[in-house]
């Protein structure tokens, strides 16, 4: 569980796909659902879809760093890591000062590394593979575009791109970063406060992906229980 210290690293640097990713290859899919209130707080949820006999899927029940660092300050139980802050506000010197942040962002990675590697996934639910199927297909789409989606989909009147009416005072992350057997990686994301969370973005094809079909798989995918941008995701079409 120590890779998800660098988990988010994926979304900048990936391998390039060297084709297109069917079913067939996938050895597994991460699911980043994340929320950053008001660029104070992060809440986010982190699944994995596992294919196995049958297609699970699972919550890691891991947080990410910067998570984990606001239970630190929130908590304030480690006397290690209180002394540092304490050390801080009384030191003038400059390499002092620079060693004292080195050791705490030291201290923050051990504890991280040693809270990945003690969480236990819990399995959710199965997913049919039409899903699946659905879903590699709509993050591989590069020819969908916005104006397609507004013609061959029926939407709400209240669909209104960059004024949306589920702007708030959070800001939303939804990520998928897939892996083939073959070693390649395939990360889309989408990170806008607009209805439906459109558009995606391919990173490994450097385009914006208007395809809704993602949206409504990943809503067949989710959780209603366990989720943070689910709304978002399919709010205004009409199915």
């Amino acid at each position: 569980m120590k890779k998800l210290l660098n988990i988010l690293l994926l979304i900048s640097f990936t391998q390039v796909v060297k084709a297109q990713i069917d079913i067939e290859n996938v050895s597994k899919i991460l699911i980043i659902d994340e929320i950053n209130i008001n660029f104070d707080k992060i809440n986010s949820y982190y699944f994995e879809i596992r294919f196995n006999d049958s297609i699970e899927l699972w919550d890691t029940k891991q947080i990410s760093r910067a998570e984990f660092k606001q239970e630190i300050f929130k908590q304030q139980t480690d006397s290690i890591y209180l002394d540092i802050c304490e050390k801080r506000n009384k030191i003038e010197d400059e390499d002092s000062i620079k060693l004292l942040f080195k050791n705490a962002r030291l201290f923050l990675d051990s504890a991280y590394i040693n809270y990945c590697d003690t969480v236990k996934a819990e399995f959710i639910k199965y997913i049919p593979k039409k899903i699946i199927v659905e879903l590699l297909r709509g993050v591989q789409d590069s020819v969908y575009s916005e104006d397609m989606l507004t013609t061959q989909n029926k939407l709400s009147d209240t669909i209104c791109y960059g004024n949306s009416i589920l702007i708030t005072s959070y800001y939303p992350l939804m990520a998928l970063i897939i892996s083939s057997i073959a070693g390649d990686t395939l990360v889309v994301f989408n990170d806008g406060q607009q209805d439906l969370l459109l558009p995606w973005y391919n990173r490994n094809m450097d385009k914006e992906i208007w395809n809704p079909i993602i949206n409504l798989s990943l809503d067949a995918i989710l959780s209603d229980e366990r989720n943070y941008n689910k709304k978002r995701l399919t709010n205004g079409i009409k199915q």
